[in-house]
């Protein structure tokens, strides 16, 4: 089915209450749009996206405590599908794509269209601002989708529960397996390869074009294998619960409540161990911010880390999360 006009759903409303997104808050996803706005989606009724104040936008984004905030919150009543995302992304045209348990949503600045593929649950979504494809993955396998045309199933899959890559080659893990995927320059699958490998919770691709996944250790793919990573991140530790593309060709890391690490030739470097008092709970979505000052979200609030100190953000810092 194609996708809905823009005039066939409501706008979603601004609401500055945002009831149900008080501290302790469960993260599950931050984004940081063209415009500066922080997107923030979590465990309770609610995906807000939060701007200072009059500022037009330019970058303002978070860390600039002390400004006026305004907040908009996204809801059913407003056109989505739920309010549980699992996986966003922004393309080319500023449209913000949201994976809910629900399906797929597409976000214009004034509304909220269904890009209904019959996918029940969206769990990732891959994509990059220089082409106008995006990539969903769900309990049926990994689609194709764009702003005009309905989405096209790519690769049939049972329950692919993460989903990783750019706009060559994808990485899709599910109950039956890893599959990395070749694309055309139209976005078609050319190539599907099965890897040999454990299941993994979370995957990235970095710089250089070089898959990674993680669960007991950090795994890097080898022609159709994942094999463990060398030097650190590659021992057997606490699991590893995320996995980013970081600064000079590395990566991100963070394991089960340990802190944050920035991966690169086999070393990892510390970036923030939080204290017991700090502590956000295992670390599960991470947005860099650039200049070496890095977003965190986990399962009981936000972080912002930079040179090495992390700051437990909280009421007094950004007013929206009490509420006001």
């Amino acid at each position: 089915r194609p996708l809905p006009g823009t005039g066939a759903s409501r706008a979603a409303g601004p609401a500055l209450a945002l009831a149900g997104v008080n501290t302790p808050y469960v993260v599950r996803r931050l984004a940081i749009d063209h415009d500066g706005g922080m997107w923030i989606a979590g465990q309770d009724d609610g995906i807000v996206r939060v701007v200072p104040g009059g500022s037009g936008g330019g970058g303002g984004g978070p860390g600039s405590a002390g400004r006026a905030l305004t907040a908009e919150t996204l809801s059913a009543a407003g056109g989505m599908t739920a309010t549980l995302a699992l996986s966003s992304l922004e393309d080319r045209e500023g449209n913000i794509w949201i994976g809910t348990v629900s399906g797929l949503d597409r976000l214009a600045p004034a509304n909220v269209a269904r890009a209904d593929g019959g996918e029940a649950m969206v769990t990732g979504i891959v994509g990059d601002r220089a082409h106008a494809r995006i990539f969903f993955a769900g309990l049926s396998g990994v689609y194709r989708a764009a702003r005009d045309r309905a989405p096209e199933l790519i690769l049939r899959r049972r329950s692919i529960g993460v989903l990783c890559g750019d706009a060559r080659r994808l990485l899709a893990i599910s109950l039956d397996g890893a599959f990395r995927i070749d694309l055309s320059p139209e976005g078609a699958a050319t190539r599907v390869t099965r890897v040999a490998g454990p299941l993994s919770v979370t995957c990235a691709i970095d710089a250089a074009g070089d898959f990674w996944t993680g669960m007991d250790r950090v795994y890097r793919l080898q022609g159709a294998a994942l094999i463990p990573a060398a030097g650190q991140g590659g021992e057997t530790g606490p699991t590893v619960m995320l996995l980013r593309p970081g600064p000079a060709g590395g990566l991100f890391m963070s394991r089960s409540l340990t802190g944050l690490f920035a991966l690169n030739d086999g070393r990892a470097a510390l970036l923030w161990r939080p204290q017991p008092e700090q502590s956000i709970g295992s670390i599960t979505t991470l947005t860099d911010l650039g200049g070496g000052v890095q977003l965190l979200g986990g399962a009981r609030g936000l972080a912002r880390v930079a040179g090495g100190r992390g700051v437990v953000l909280s009421e007094r810092d950004y007013p929206f999360l009490a509420g006001e």
